[in-house]
């Protein structure tokens, strides 16, 4: 029976279209390595060519095919010295350039990858990578002018109870950071098949943010099945979030859930056929936080490349209107996608492989004038969160201060991982605390006393605050942990421990009373 349902999952998933999301599944991959590697799959292809590079170094097909699959999983440096060996042996294939190029264009060596670019040019009678060759020369020039006025920004992997092996994407946060959705392609998922990639089918995984630590991650169960399943926008206040789902019973729709107290409810079919186009695949969305206009991602007949971008406006009835194009600004000659709206509607974010790209998919910002109704032309947001691999996209916490995005790191579990990026030059939240300095007995301190703030993680002098001679004080700080240090005169010295919370126990403003007891220091959290 269990055979029975999986044969029927890959005449299914085969006779679909290609496309990002809708990859097809093979239960019995094929033991051919050539086979593996003309349909993409370079992650069980490679396998095989390391087998078999190993019995023979000096077989140049077999090192050339190895490398190419060394670039094509993410092992950059390896796929590199592993085609140098063979570039200048007369009888390697001309196509060693284009992929020798690809690699230094991944590691930012952007010189050398145009000069390779080039040279395949020279050599190649291949129309199709001819053309791909000047497109990534343009992306290389573009990559240096990005790099080189890069984003101040820290990248923070969010740890191993989130991310895995597998590839781990798509990021999507509630506004106060205390849910997670992400889709992953780790051991574990559903379907337990692999696609004709090499990963596995795909699932819809979420975790929540307690006790000041991400709770280990689970399926969100419905609808994640033998299919593939993706976590594919959400609404700039975390309330709605929207996945895109490929399987038997839906075929490339999308579909949206709401949050209730404490998670998400069931999700449901955006029942809109000029949203869910049976005749084309729709696989991003994001909405207003009112739910009156819907911005999408379709590869529908009639755009102006492969994937674009259509705006539904909702009609009095309570009904979706019809899809336009979103805009000639946005809509590039190639694809645009994973549309993200902030600012009550008014900054889009979403990915393009057009424009100036520094490589594949990057992440773009575009603002609405409201008067003339008109998206400006998309900014690319920068290096280092845009790089020469695909950047699906951004999700930013409610104070702009952090971001989720999916990245592959040196510090990375395995593919793609889950970061959180902190905006340097973006002010913290801040709390403002209040109260009064009081004697052990309760009655009000009105000496005059300087409190100095440490930081307790760095060890930083914070800022030095004054109480007034009616004994009350003002501080001013961010969250974090912090050491309170107060020189009494002719008593000596008070301390006492400050926690200033974040996320969904963040207060803006703080009320209470610093009490001055030389028995034992305190701690307080807020």
């Amino acid at each position: 029976m269990k055979k029975s349902l999986l044969l029927f999952f890959i005449g299914f998933f085969i006779a679909c279209g290609y496309n990002l999301h809708a990859q097809k599944l093979h239960y019995e991959l094929p033991e051919n390595a050539s086979k593996l590697y003309n349909s993409g799959n370079y992650v069980k292809a490679l396998e095989i060519y390391r087998s078999l590079h190993k019995k023979n170094l000096k077989d140049l097909k077999n090192t050339f095919y190895f490398g190419v699959c060394l670039i094509n999983t993410h092992q950059y440096d390896d796929g590199i010295k592993t085609l140098e060996k063979i570039a200048s042996n007369k009888n390697c294939p001309d196509e060693v350039w284009f992929h020798l190029a690809k690699g230094y264009h991944f590691t930012l060596r952007f010189d050398k990858s145009i000069s390779y670019f080039k040279k395949f040019i020279a050599l190649s009678k291949d129309e199709k990578l001819i053309n791909e060759s000047n497109r990534l020369i343009e992306m290389c020039l573009n990559a240096k002018k990005l790099v080189n006025n890069p984003v101040n920004v820290n990248f923070e992997n969010i740890g191993d109870r989130i991310n895995s092996k597998g590839k781990d994407y798509l990021p999507y946060i509630t506004d106060n950071e205390s849910l997670l959705h992400f889709t992953t392609r780790r051991e574990g998922t559903t379907g337990r098949i692999y696609d004709m990639e090499g990963y596995y089918t795909s699932d819809i995984y979420t975790a929540k943010y307690k006790y000041e630590k991400w709770s280990k991650t689970r399926s969100v169960g419905f609808p994640n099945s033998y299919g593939n399943e993706f976590t594919a926008g959400v609404s700039e206040d975390g309330e709605k979030i929207f996945y895109y789902l490929n399987n038997p019973d839906n075929k490339n729709i999308l579909h949206i859930s709401r949050k209730s107290k404490s998670s998400f409810k069931k999700s449901e079919e955006i029942k809109s056929k000029s949203i869910n186009n049976k005749a084309s695949n729709q696989n991003a969305a994001t909405i207003t936080n009112d739910e009156s206009t819907l911005i999408f991602s379709s590869d529908r007949t009639g755009g102006t490349g492969g994937y674009d971008l259509y705006i539904c406006k909702k009609l009095p009835n309570g009904k979706w209107g019809e899809a336009l194009n979103l805009s000639s600004n946005i809509n590039s000659l190639y694809n645009e996608n994973y549309p993200y709206l902030t600012d009550n509607g008014k900054t889009l974010y979403f990915a393009s492989d057009g424009f100036n790209s520094m490589g594949g998919y990057d992440i773009f910002k575009s603002t609405l004038n409201e008067e003339t109704n008109e998206w400006s032309s998309p900014t690319n947001i920068g290096y280092p969160i845009n790089t020469p691999i695909d950047d699906y996209n951004i999700c930013f916490t409610n104070d702009k201060k952090f971001a989720y995005v999916a990245a592959i790191r040196n510090d990375s579990y395995g593919d793609y991982d889950i970061y959180k990026i902190n905006f340097e030059e973006t002010p913290a939240q801040l709390s403002t605390i209040k109260g009064y300095v009081l004697n052990a007995d309760s009655t009000i301190l009105t000496n005059s006393i300087h409190i100095e703030v440490f930081n307790t993680e760095t060890g930083d002098l914070q800022g030095i605050y004054d109480s007034n001679k009616k004994g009350s004080y003002i501080m001013i700080l961010p969250p974090g942990q912090y050491n309170l240090v107060a020189e009494i005169p002719n008593l000596g010295t008070y301390q006492e421990k400050l926690s200033i919370k974040d996320r969904k126990l963040f207060k803006p403003e703080i009320s209470r009373n610093i009490r001055i007891n030389f028995v034992h220091d305190k701690e307080q959290s807020h």
